[in-house]
């Protein structure tokens, strides 16, 4: 008689379910793996981690500066950040076409933490006697009301210009400079695996960026300007390891290629004007910047408008500094949980297409709620606890969707093009195309402010209903966009 043998299947222990979970929260094989990784980590974690503190300090200097408000953003970022994003973009591919990255980091950490420098012990501490009072007061006198937004920026122009320059921060270097080095560096099948992984970096500086503001604010609550040089100080010591952080991965990269660099160089150097023809000229191109330019356009508009609401329930700096961020806090929860746990499954399970909607999506959905409840109020509901909560949904999950989804999905799709190619038109994508974009949507704000009423909250109605009529051109974009790539037709340059 033949015994007959059974396989008996024992269940999963408790620690090799932890295990598999961590695999696929952390998706690292080896320990060389993990030191090629940790150093991108970091680096994108303290880029973040100025990135939010800025944003933050940015909007209070702004809005709290004499005589100004949530008005004088649209004008801003017309008049003064799109002409900066301009010049600095040109300034980035002339740099980029120097061989050596160190002279291109050296350039760009050398220019911010030189402007951080004087704004602490200069700018700032001096902004009474430098304001252009005497002009904001004769044009204040001549102009109509309709002028709000204009006259403030004159009149504060130290704060004005940190603005533009914490602006340039998250174009020239979140968005360009560190991206564009990880394009560079990294295969795209290793993309897939380990951009998620590294995006948690700048979800994990979001919620310690947030604790570290209210932590000053409360420590220093007598003093908004020695709140505001601690900041600065904490900014420009980031700079500093962010170059070595930056000159030590490029070492390595020299010397043992960490992330499988795909050798992806040309002979032929892109100049600035073929990299703007690549938008016309590439129908792969051109959908990934009307996705670029629907994006910036509906955060934008719903960014001031929301701005506009915030401004006048917070009423002075701290309060206003603290507001903003315990919504940075949100954002870097809400992103390190789709990050963990959402983006790599849609990614696996619904591909790029299905992954690529969600975000227009959602804003579809938390701006219809977020328009009907400030219609109800204005005709006569008391709706302000349920309007804060529905706003704050709006921005914190507007933007963790946009750095843990919509930024990965962009950035997978430079990957495929040489690296003159990739820091080209990434340029010109990140730095032009989403500033225009921005400029677009805020001369229709300034038309509004200057031919209307001259206050964002009477204009909330009309640009609600831009908004909706935005994020469906985007859906529509991004469908196309997914069915490119469903049928394999990338851009061949």
């Amino acid at each position: 008689m033949n015994d007959t043998h059974h396989i008996i299947l024992k269940p999963k222990t408790y620690l090799q379910k932890a295990n598999s979970l961590f695999k696929v929260i952390i998706p690292i094989a080896s320990k060389a793996e993990l030191k090629k990784v940790t150093p991108i980590f970091s680096l994108l974690f303290l880029i973040s981690f100025v990135y939010h503190v800025l944003r933050c300090l940015k909007i209070t200097l702004i809005v709290k500066a004499s005589g100004s408000g949530a008005e004088v953003i649209p004008f801003l970022k017309f008049w003064l950040v799109m002409p900066s994003a301009i010049g600095f973009t040109y300034f980035y591919v002339w740099l980029a076409k120097h061989p050596n990255r160190k002279t291109l980091v050296y350039n760009i950490l050398g220019l911010f933490s030189g402007f951080f420098i004087i704004f602490m012990v200069f700018l700032y501490p001096n902004r009474e006697e430098l304001y252009l009072n005497s002009l904001a007061n004769w044009l204040s006198l001549n102009l109509t009301s309709n002028f709000h937004g204009i006259i403030p920026i004159l009149r504060n122009w130290p704060e004005a210009i940190f603005y533009v320059m914490a602006e340039m921060w998250s174009i020239i270097v979140l968005s360009i400079l560190f991206w564009g080095f990880c394009n560079e560096i990294t295969k795209i099948e290793d993309a897939k695996r380990f951009y998620a992984l590294i995006a948690l970096g700048a979800n994990c500086a979001g919620i310690f960026s947030s604790q570290f503001i209210q932590l000053i604010s409360k420590f220093f609550a007598e003093s908004w300007s020695q709140s505001v040089t601690v900041y600065l100080s904490t900014i420009i010591l980031n700079c500093f390891f962010i170059v070595f952080i930056f000159i030590k991965l490029d070492n390595s990269q020299n010397t043992d290629n960490p992330l499988n660099l795909e050798q992806k160089t040309s002979k032929h150097k892109i100049s600035f004007l073929e990299s703007i023809k690549y938008i016309f000229r590439y129908k792969y191109i051109t959908l990934l910047a009307a996705m670029v330019i629907g994006y910036n356009v509906v955060f934008n508009l719903a960014d001031v408008l929301w701005l506009g609401q915030i401004n006048q329930r917070f009423p002075s700096h701290h309060e206003l500094n603290n507001y903003l961020a315990q919504l940075d806090f949100l954002v870097g929860v809400f992103s390190l949980v789709t990050g963990l746990f959402i983006f790599s499954n849609l990614m696996n399970k619904f591909g790029w297409k299905i992954t690529a909607l969600v975000p227009p999506i959602v804003w579809l959905i938390t701006s219809i709620c977020l328009y009907i409840a400030l219609f109800a109020e204005n005709i006569g509901f008391g709706l302000n606890n349920l309007i804060l909560i529905l706003g704050t949904l709006q921005i914190s999950l507007g933007k963790a969707l946009k750095y843990c989804i919509f930024d990965q999905i962009k950035e997978m799709t430079f990957i495929p093009l040489s690296i003159e190619q990739q820091r080209s038109s990434k340029a010109i994508v990140d730095g032009i195309v989403s500033r225009a974009a921005k400029s677009g949507s805020s001369i229709v704000l300034q038309g509004f402010l200057i031919f209307g009423v001259g206050e964002i909250i009477s204009v909330t109605p009309t640009i609600s209903i831009l908004i909706i009529i935005t994020i469906f051109a985007w859906i529509y974009a991004t469908n196309k966009m997914g069915r490119l790539i469903s049928t394999g037709k990338t851009v061949e340059i």
